[in-house]
């Protein structure tokens, strides 16, 4: 006699997946998956910017043909998806550290899924509202979402935390936390930087971005 679940959510317990991951593991994976994104989205665009060519006569980039880049996309939202885990993990740990870093790794991608496709799932993804549809948010609040994150990382890497980053578990700055703030408030410049362009910006909006700007020169 054959039986089946009752509710399609009881197949959430997989016996082989890791219950309870080290933070200093997912930080590794973190930061591996975004360099990786950040050469995949390099990709794409340097064809289409004519930094680079491709190798195939007539190919659909060089002839700004329609491409698919859902590869792309799914590597991007599996990164992201990891990096909410280890926001989650962190803030329970109060491993303000992992913290920082994973919320600037988060803005940083956030700003590519967003530069690329514009609208995208975010406010109701990973797990954040009970649905396999997420609503798609639009361009502007992703980069709000963006700049939240960058200025809540910051102030998390500024704080002190009872929980040491794993030797070599950091691939991007080697553990060097000054590095990440700096690499923060380049985040920050650069969004600020795309922003400032549009019509409905404040002028002392403006002022401050370009502040922000020179600050990291």
């Amino acid at each position: 006699m054959n039986t089946s679940c009752s509710d399609y959510f009881d197949l959430q317990d997989n016996p082989t997946l890791v219950s309870n991951p080290n933070l200093n593991g997912m930080l590794t994976t973190a930061t591996h998956k975004a360099a990786m994104n950040s050469f995949n989205l390099s990709y794409i665009i340097s064809n289409y910017c004519q930094y680079t060519a491709s190798p195939t006569p007539g190919s659909a980039t060089d002839n700004y043909e329609p491409t698919n880049n859902s590869s792309t996309w799914d590597a991007l939202y599996y990164a992201l998806s990891d990096v909410q885990d280890l926001i989650d993990k962190a803030t329970a740990e109060n491993a303000y550290h992992h913290l920082g870093i994973g919320q600037l790794l988060m803005a940083y991608q956030l700003g590519l899924v967003a530069d690329a496709w514009g609208s995208a799932p975010y406010s109701e993804a990973f797990m954040k509202a009970n649905t396999f549809q997420p609503k798609f948010d639009s361009e502007e609040d992703l980069y709000n979402a963006q700049a939240s994150l960058i200025t809540e990382g910051l102030a998390n890497l500024e704080k002190s935390s009872s929980v040491s980053l794993g030797q070599n578990a950091d691939l991007i700055h080697g553990n060097n936390i000054q590095q990440w703030i700096k690499t923060g408030y380049a985040l920050q410049a650069r969004l600020l930087n795309k922003i400032q362009q549009k019509v409905n910006l404040q002028p002392y909006c403006r002022i401050e971005c370009h502040r922000q700007i020179l600050s990291v020169q």
